[in-house]
């Protein structure tokens, strides 16, 4: 992708695919191109970013699952001579405001407004970037609701 991104001829010869004569437009505005975030919680998945990627993208982790991750990852980032800028981590979790705090915390970012800040407190303090956000639901109305409970209960806590 990197070479389609950004040569303005690309041609690529690898162990599984190969092109060349080939025109790609419109280019990314990004010098670059477009991040690539590598998903997974293996150790592959891990090594792949490291090597390959400019970031990680995990799925629903507990902070203290991801706190560990997290840690090997910029070992593996260090490894693969990757600079000593830490890896853009953008964690995915399912999304739910709940008016009472949740028991069973397994979906970190589904719980009281308290509980969800702490988790984004949480997240900051062991290097998560960004978080992606879901609702997994087609209900509009349920989806709307949840960006202004987000609004109204969580971006004023949010730093600048």
């Amino acid at each position: 992708m990197r070479e389609l991104w950004t040569a303005p001829e690309p041609s690529f010869a690898g162990r599984f695919f190969r092109f060349d004569g080939v025109r790609f437009s419109p280019k990314p505005l990004q010098p670059g191109g477009v991040p690539i975030l590598v998903g997974g919680g293996s150790r592959a998945a891990m090594v792949r970013c490291a090597r390959l990627g400019d970031g990680w993208h995990p799925m629903n982790g507990p902070v203290a699952y991801l706190r560990d991750r997290v840690r090997e990852l910029r070992r593996l980032w260090t490894t693969h001579g990757r600079g000593s800028d830490p890896p853009r981590i953008v964690a995915r979790c399912e999304f739910d405001l709940l008016d009472e705090p949740a028991v069973d915390r397994s979906a970190p970012m589904v719980g009281s407004a308290e509980q969800l800040l702490d988790t984004i407190t949480a997240y900051e303090q062991i290097g998560v970037s960004e978080l992606a956000l879901s609702t997994s639901t087609a209900n509009v109305d349920r989806i709307r609701r949840l960006q202004d409970q987000f609004a109204s209960h969580l971006i004023p806590h949010a730093k600048s």
